[in-house]
């Protein structure tokens, strides 16, 4: 039984508007298409704004004049849940569910509700239909497979419907076999993945993913691959592992020796572009880019480089052109919308707000997912202080608890304490706080560097992503009384002082046991007194 008065209103309408519709729009088009168009945009505003109330009465305004909009009842039952009202937004979706008659994309959303509500097992099975039914839907099954740590099962899925004609299927069996630790398995599909599209940015992330913080492995590998003759991916393994590792001189000599055809890959295309940019070119860096049409891309996470290149570089219009059209051919990854967000934030708050509310709408996996993503990449918007919490604790979990470290820091993470700054909270695993080797803290700026066996290091360093470690660059460097130096400690206080909630990076500061922990903390205007410490494996 339909219990909340709004959606049991909308559904007797439904009967009238349903019978009415079909000579409505038929009359006029054109017109009515435009009217719902600016209805979605206006609810969408509403949303962004957390004026939930507006945008669900103006997404009903759509239903009337278009009973089987399937985004208005997305965008109803999402702006139910980001009002706290999960029940009304499974009936509103009910009612899509039978207006649309079982839409798809209406299914992904119910998938992302039930996870939301904590019905794995169900949301697992709504996700398997759809993949039944449609190969192109075996991505959200497979990715709920993984993120239930189902691996094995999600392995033999792939494998029973056979994948070896689609790289994007090879590149997300490539991704499961390598969760599973079987790296061999998954460099071959990457290898395959490649021979089937060899301009993607796909399978070449991958196989960074695989040898991160081991790019001198992957440019071994790239020679072994050369000595095969399978010239045009080994050749971009290997331009993309120097780019990596920063060796510069290396791979502006490597991509002089290029074929043409590899140079005129977008992707390398812009991996030189980029370089030339860190090493002060622009000029060089933007010649080489002059002639990409973004209408001929198809691949999101090239034209998502694309964009963060032209908004490092300053050029906010070319950088909102790739972005979108990246969003156009994937709505579901995060980088363009992150693009287009910073590109508004300091000109037009309101719609940069309006790019993060529609990548919320895109997701397919549930706003907690959705919100999730934001997080990690610094943007708190649309989180409460408990959800921010929740979610902090999740990563961190992940990050003590699951390993998501390479093999050789797990040790060590098991021995550290987080300190979570924004939300006062401390995280540790097997040590208290007074036994911890290492403290670790998201702060928004680098160290100052030093030069260790003739090579510049940041110290104490480890690239965190709010506040999760995504780099290959993992460097420890401890804090200690030993031989550091008073600069360094300064340097801490003011990486502390400076943070800033929304930098798009963060910087993990690791300290050593022996050094004074407390007192940089305390300078930096931050107490232990302050925190709240738990036990992540005992929560």
């Amino acid at each position: 039984m339909l219990k909340t008065t709004g959606v049991r209103r909308l559904f007797s309408i439904l009967l009238v508007f349903t019978i009415l519709s079909g000579s409505m729009i038929g009359c006029s088009s054109t017109p009515v298409t435009a009217k719902v168009d600016d209805k979605l945009e206006l609810a969408i505003k509403y949303l962004s704004e957390s004026n939930y109330e507006e945008a669900i009465l103006t997404y009903q305004e759509v239903i009337k004049i278009d009973p089987k909009n399937v985004q208005a009842y997305k965008g109803m039952s999402i702006a139910y849940c980001l009002n706290g009202k999960p029940d009304e937004a499974e009936e509103i979706l009910v009612v899509g569910l039978k207006q649309t008659e079982n839409d798809r994309l209406l299914q992904l959303t119910k998938a992302g509700l039930l996870e939301d509500n904590g019905k794995k097992e169900d949301a697992e099975n709504y996700y398997k239909d759809l993949a039944a039914a449609d190969k192109k839907y075996s991505k959200y099954y497979v990715s709920s497979l993984i993120r239930h740590e189902k691996t094995e099962k999600a392995i033999e899925f792939l494998e029973s419907i056979g994948v070896q004609e689609n790289y994007e299927l090879l590149n997300l069996l490539a991704e499961t076999y390598f969760l599973n630790d079987d790296k061999d398995k998954a460099l071959a599909c990457i290898s395959q993945s490649l021979s089937l599209q060899p301009d993607q940015s796909g399978a070449y992330n991958l196989a960074l993913k695989i040898y991160i913080n081991r790019s001198e492995e992957l440019i071994v590998l790239s020679n072994k691959l050369l000595e095969q003759n399978l010239d045009i991916q080994s050749q971009v393994l290997k331009f993309i592992a120097l780019s990596k590792q920063k060796k510069y001189d290396d791979l502006f000599k490597f991509y002089e020796q290029l074929a043409d055809q590899t140079k005129n890959m977008v992707l390398v295309k812009t991996t030189i572009a980029s370089a030339w940019f860190d090493q002060g070119n622009i000029d060089k860096g933007t010649e080489i880019l002059t002639n990409i049409k973004v209408d001929e891309l198809s691949d999101a996470g090239i034209l998502a480089s694309l964009g963060n290149y032209y908004l490092a570089n300053g050029d906010k219009q070319k950088a909102r052109l790739f972005a979108e059209r990246g969003v156009s051919i994937n709505s579901e990854k995060l980088d363009n919308y992150l693009i287009l967000y910073k590109s508004y934030l300091e000109e037009d708050d309101s719609l940069a707000k309006i790019w993060l509310m529609r990548f919320l709408l895109s997701n397919p996996y549930g706003l907690k997912e959705a919100k999730s993503e934001l997080f990690k990449s610094g943007i708190k918007i649309f989180l409460n202080e408990i959800e921010q919490e929740d979610i902090s604790k999740d990563i961190v979990s992940d990050i003590l608890l699951d390993g998501e470290e390479p093999d050789d820091w797990c040790a060590y993470w098991m021995n550290s304490v987080y300190l979570d700054i924004q939300n006062n909270v401390a995280y540790f695993n097997v040590m208290t706080k007074d036994e911890a080797v290492t403290w670790v803290i998201p702060t928004a700026n680098g160290l100052v560097t030093h030069t260790f066996n003739n090579i510049e290091k940041k110290n104490y360093i480890m690239r965190i992503h709010n506040p999760v470690v995504v780099s290959s660059e993992l460097e420890m460097y401890p804090y200690s009384k030993q031989g550091n130096g008073d600069r360094y400690q300064q340097a801490i206080i003011q990486c502390l002082k400076d943070d800033s909630e929304d930098s798009e990076d963060s910087l993990g500061v690791i300290i050593g046991q022996g050094g004074p922990f407390e007192e940089i903390l305390a300078k930096s205007g931050y107490s232990l007194d302050k925190f709240t410490f738990i036990d992540i494996g005992n929560n």
